[in-house]
């Protein structure tokens, strides 16, 4: 990026820790030194704080203090006032005929209630006598109907035409279904793309798969997306907000075939897209805010350093997952700090829902009710934080200072086992191991650096995986998994092979994040 556009990415940092209420003094200082040097960040300026307070309003922040205080009104002890007479009796009548009403009432549903169904039986009637007997086959009969779980009639949905409608309407229900969504063994066999395949054939490919999920859910896709749509479209899902006037009007006059495609790198090379992002994740990473003392501020300039350069992201979360040293000098380390604690079993939950799409937390006190995760899988990752401690180091004051001081991560020369305690109170032992690979537990190998290779390189995929999950999810609304972290043989994604397919691409890719969201963004589906 050059100067103007790295001071614009810093400028709208600022305005964001302004509206979030969490500019320090030295951060003022420097937001006003950038406003009133440049035109641009003055006119930048203007109209996020524009845009912010049209928002703002919406929430009624600070109402309280636009409307007075109600002024207290003293106690007065009145005195106590009995009801005439007649009110007295009109109200014992009124009262009576109440409880009598719901007594009738009672009684009423209690006998509806106890009373069963009278069923015809088979009766015989011998001749000479005048009352009918009920034979012994009939009365069998009529004491199994009694006791049937299944006593409501049956209708087909094609015998009444409100059930048909419901039938044929369900498919294409917006609410908890997606439209794309289906049962993966419904759709046809396909081949793979080849190893670092083209735009292009990525793309058709995508389309190809999508199709073929509407064709067998029968469902009729929406109409393409008209070019105004898209593009707001577009710039609000890549940069976060909507095109200016001139720029909308730029793609719209455009007669070029590729426009599409043209845009979308042009908006992966904005600042803004920058912001958007690294913004996002950080939010992800340690949420809007945390009783810690960490410093968001390093960790988004980590963030935004990495989506500037388009660092592949398995880089990204190599550096997260290993980070060491103090919050201010490596935002990296922010994430952990964050999370980590003696047992370190949130940052063991974070982790793995984040960067992996898997949720383990509820194996760590016994094993999970509806897959094959286990206890101890979740304490085999759990010891590779197991080194690490969190210290407070102090940092030197300049003269008429106060001291102060600030979190680091530490990694410690110590090995040996990691115990947890089952349901059934027995410790159990656990080592450092992650999908099927075991990593020695020696004081002199570092875990973490181990865990973040195994996550983000070799054979395993479901980095990539989850992260393809979770890009589909920003753009579309919803996942091929619902809900998008929570990914396994228990909740099998809508399109498995597109799935699997885009993982291996972006694997070939480099792990490209721009690479990714292009392909996202000019499939039919996205258009």
């Amino acid at each position: 990026m050059s100067k103007k556009e790295v001071k614009l990415a810093e400028l709208s940092l600022l305005m964001e820790a302004l509206c979030e209420e969490s500019l320090s003094l030295s951060e003022q200082e420097r937001l006003e030194e950038i406003v009133l040097s440049d035109p641009d960040a003055m006119q930048f300026y203007l109209n996020y704080s524009h845009l912010h307070g049209t928002l703002h309003w919406d929430q009624a922040q600070g109402a309280e203090e636009l409307i007075p205080e109600a002024t207290p009104v003293s106690e007065v002890e009145l005195p106590a006032v009995s009801p005439p007479a007649s009110a007295r009796r009109r109200q014992f009548v009124t009262s009576g005929l109440t409880a009598a009403c719901a007594l009738g009432l009672i009684v009423f549903v209690w006998t509806a209630w106890v009373r069963e169904p009278q069923q015809t039986a088979v009766v015989e009637n011998p001749t000479g006598q005048k009352n009918p007997v009920a034979t012994e086959k009939a009365v069998d009969a009529q004491l199994a109907a009694r006791n049937s779980p299944q006593r409501s009639i049956q209708i087909e949905a094609s015998q009444h035409p409100m059930l048909q409608a419901q039938q044929n309407n369900r498919l294409k229900s917006t609410g908890t279904q997606p439209l794309v969504a289906m049962k993966p063994e419904r759709l046809p066999p396909v081949e793979a793309l080849p190893a670092s395949a083209s735009d292009e054939a990525v793309v058709t490919f995508i389309n190809h798969r999508i199709q073929d999920g509407w064709k067998a859910a029968n469902i009729e896709p929406s109409p393409f997306a008209t070019d105004e749509e898209w593009v707001r479209r577009v710039y609000l899902d890549v940069i976060g907000r909507i095109p200016t006037t001139t720029e909308a009007e730029q793609f719209l006059k455009s007669n070029q075939s590729d426009k599409h495609q043209r845009l979308i790198q042009k908006l992966t090379a904005n600042p803004s897209y920058v912001t958007n992002w690294s913004t996002i994740w950080t939010r992800l990473l340690i949420g809007r805010t945390t009783t810690r003392d960490i410093n968001r501020r390093a960790l988004q300039d980590f963030l935004v350093q990495s989506f500037a350069d388009n660092r592949p992201w398995n880089d990204i979360v190599f550096d997260l997952v290993s980070a060491e040293g103090d919050a201010d000098t490596n935002g990296a380390t922010n994430f952990l700090l964050a999370h980590l604690n003696n047992e370190a079993v949130p940052a063991t939950a974070i982790t793995t829902r984040l960067f992996l799409g898997t949720q383990i937390q509820c194996t760590q006190c016994h094993n999970h009710p509806f897959n094959d995760a286990t206890q101890s899988q979740f304490w085999e990752i759990n010891s590779f934080f197991k080194q690490t401690k969190v210290v407070r180091k102090k940092i030197q004051a300049r003269d008429g200072e106060k001291q102060s001081s600030q979190l680091a991560l530490v990694s410690l020369s110590k090995g040996g086992t990691t115990f947890y305690e089952t349901r059934q109170g027995l410790m159990q032992p656990a080592y450092p191991k992650y999908s099927g690979v075991k990593v020695s537990d020696a004081p002199d190998v570092n875990r973490r650096q181990e865990l973040a290779k195994l996550m983000t390189s070799g054979n395993d995929q479901q980095l990539a995986r989850a992260m393809v999950n979770r890009m589909w999810a920003h753009f579309f609304g919803y996942g091929f998994t619902r809900p998008i972290d929570d990914m396994g043989y228990h909740n099998s994604p809508t399109h498995p092979e597109l799935l699997n397919e885009l993982a291996n691409q972006f694997v070939d890719s480099g792990y490209d994040i721009r690479q990714l969201i292009e392909w996202i963004c000019l499939s039919d589906a996205y258009r």
